[in-house]
């Protein structure tokens, strides 16, 4: 059975036809991609977003994050989630920042305010037997 070859057909749609579309560079024997193609970078949405946190002034005191009038950065979506609806923190804006790096202000988030220190086990030990040195009932669980 013979087969019939098909005739060459040029693409009827620009994409393909952008893809067929060689031209000759200076150098001979090398041909360089049309103008029109270009390699597409991955990971290039990623690196093109804006800052991921936002400088905010603390109108409350937050657990974990610093006392009331504190600057600290903080994650977008928590500040337009949680804490600009519930008014625990404000924005700052451009100007009010170039200020506070004037006045050499430290923006930083506080992890330890208002998070309790747990005993170590040295100290739960040395607790332990201070009570039993003072006759207090001493439970164990």
């Amino acid at each position: 059975m013979a087969t019939v070859p098909k005739p060459t057909v040029s693409p009827q749609c620009l994409s393909h036809l952008r893809r067929l579309i060689r031209i000759p560079s200076s150098t001979p024997g090398i041909t360089t991609t049309s103008p029109f193609r270009q390699q597409q970078v991955r990971g290039k949405k990623k690196s093109a977003k804006g800052p991921h946190t936002v400088n905010v002034r603390l109108l409350d005191d937050i657990r974990g994050y610093g006392r009331k009038g504190s600057i600290i950065p903080v994650a977008p979506g928590r500040m337009r989630n949680i804490y600009f609806p519930q008014r625990k923190a404000e924005y700052v804006t451009a100007a009010q920042l170039r200020a506070l790096q004037q006045k050499d202000v430290v923006i930083e988030r506080d992890f330890a305010f208002g998070v309790e220190k747990k005993p170590s086990p040295a100290e739960n030990a040395q607790l332990l037997e201070e009570e039993e040195s003072k006759g207090m009932d001493v439970k164990v669980k």
